[in-house]
């Protein structure tokens, strides 16, 4: 039964790839910066990064003409209302070229005064350098890299205190 299964799936996917007709919808520059996870968050490698990135995006412009241009996952890796350079940065990037930015980031919804939650998210930045009010919450995290699975983070703040922010 699994053999066949099996068979159905593969013969189904093959049938499908001969099948559908691809086309091109936009160009899309990537920019990924050669910066290891632990120096990412280290304070005097948060304004190197927002220039390696803006550096990427323009050797990426230069070689092309895409229409969008994507950073990595947590590419902001602090929280942006404490970094007012980087909206700059971005507002200079997108105006001057009129390219949409979307970038990874870390953003933090705030319950009260200690209660809040911090999310791995997404912002896109218009061509006109505006930024999106609408920011994409990463809604399932990789267990035991992003979160602690089967119980609060919270618990395991005597540990690791800066672990989780609620």
């Amino acid at each position: 039964v699994i053999v066949g299964l099996l068979g159905v799936v593969v013969g189904y996917g093959e049938w499908r790839l001969h099948t559908v007709v691809l086309r091109p919808l936009a160009s899309v520059g990537v920019v990924q910066p050669n910066i290891s996870e632990d120096q990412k968050h280290e304070a005097e490698m948060l304004a190197k990064t927002i220039g390696l990135l803006s550096q990427g995006t323009r050797d990426a412009l230069a070689q092309g003409s895409p229409q969008l241009m994507v950073w990595p996952e947590t590419a902001l890796s602090g929280y942006l209302p404490e970094h007012p350079d980087w909206s700059d940065s971005l507002r200079a990037l997108t105006v001057g070229t009129g390219v949409p930015i979307l970038t990874g980031m870390i953003d933090v919804v705030w319950h009260s005064r200690t209660l809040y939650d911090e999310y791995n998210a997404a912002m896109l930045v218009g061509p006109d350098g505006r930024q999106s009010q609408r920011i994409y919450h990463k809604r399932h995290l990789v267990p035991f890299v992003e979160h602690v699975p089967f119980i609060p983070a919270s618990w395991l703040n005597w540990a690791w205190p800066d672990l989780a922010g609620s």
